[in-house]
């Protein structure tokens, strides 16, 4: 059906595709092929413009326009100055991904066959892949909502180890993670679900447990520092125990209490004596004395079981096993 579309009606198209799709497409005929190698120059120059309505978004219009209007010479520059860098420090790899190495390996070629000149390589969409891989792996450009977009485009079809970028992405992410928790950058809550299948922290679970459905299976943890992850979880547990008929929050909260069994068996027990405190703050039971309510929490209650236990042990054991038996109906409620 492509193919019988003329050039600018693919143009169009692009423009609302990302950079995977077109690739799709660009692969899937011959004749895609030819017409989307026509295209490539604007194709590359509108997600340009992208990636740097992202880059600058603080500048003010006039350096915006400026930039605008000079993004094919400022990718090219940014290319050749880093090319000259490799070739100067006669680097044959430059990432821990061997993708990345192997797409530098070519350009490297053809940057030395052609009097190291980048702009006279042929396939525009190889150099503007590995300009973004340059940003992300690098020079960790966790400011771009672009380049991190365009990370998350590579998905693979079974599990998060197929990835090409795996390593790469790890490694990106924990910078994101570390910046988020500083509260230096601000990230969309889609972006930091996408991200969570791969590594995620406490900070990060806290604000996205209740957003949408998690796949924590192959997740890292990103240990921060204690005093936060403690805070987030018991922010995690009153969150649940307030919404605990939302079935969202109770799928999300039982996949994070798995996850921390797994990945920190603190952070899991610390969850666990967070759900005890809450329950025993609701629990009241009389006083066989005086027929007064009791908080199980409060000193109060101690000192009197202390008593009955003295004047009575069967009526402490039948208050002690109610209480248990009121616990666990009340964990089950809230917590499960």
């Amino acid at each position: 059906m492509l193919n019988n579309l003329c050039t600018d009606i693919i143009y169009e198209l692009t423009r609302y595709l990302s950079f995977k799709e077109i690739y799709r497409i660009k692969s899937c005929n011959k004749k895609l092929q030819y017409t989307i190698k026509l295209l490539e120059k604007n194709i590359t120059r509108d997600n340009l413009k992208l990636y740097y309505k992202n880059e600058f978004h603080n500048e003010s219009y006039n350096n915006l326009y400026k930039i605008k209007n000079n993004d094919m010479y400022n990718f090219y520059k940014f290319i050749q100055i880093n090319m000259n860098n490799f070739y100067n420090n006669k680097s044959t790899v430059i990432s821990d991904n061997h993708f990345i190495n192997s797409l530098y390996k070519k350009i490297m070629i053809h940057f030395l066959k052609n009097n190291c000149d980048i702009t006279k390589y042929p396939c525009l969409f190889d150099l503007f892949v590995f300009y973004i891989f340059l940003n992300i792996d690098l020079y960790n450009n966790i400011y771009n909502d672009y380049v991190i977009n365009f990370l998350n485009l590579s998905n693979p079809k079974k599990h998060i180890y197929d990835d090409i970028f795996y390593n790469i992405k790890i490694k990106f992410y924990s910078y994101i993670i570390s910046y988020t928790h500083n509260k230096m950058i601000s990230i969309d809550y889609n972006i930091l679900i996408d991200m969570s299948r791969y590594i995620t922290s406490t900070c990060v679970l806290r604000k996205i447990f209740t957003h949408m459905s998690l796949n924590l299976k192959f997740t890292k943890l990103y240990q921060c520092c204690h005093f936060c992850a403690f805070k987030n979880i018991k922010q995690i547990c009153n969150i649940k125990s307030l919404y605990y008929k939302d079935a969202l929050i109770s799928e999300n909260y039982n996949k994070i209490k798995r996850f921390f069994k797994i990945k920190n068996i603190n952070y899991y027990n610390y969850l666990l004596n967070r759900e005890t405190l809450i329950i025993n703050d609701i629990i009241y039971i009389k006083n066989p004395i005086n027929n007064r309510r009791m908080r199980i929490n409060g000193t109060f209650y101690k000192k009197k079981m202390l008593e009955i236990y003295t004047l009575d042990y069967k009526i402490y054991e039948d208050m002690n096993n109610y209480i248990k038996n009121k616990r666990i109906f009340l964990t089950q409620k809230f917590f499960s």
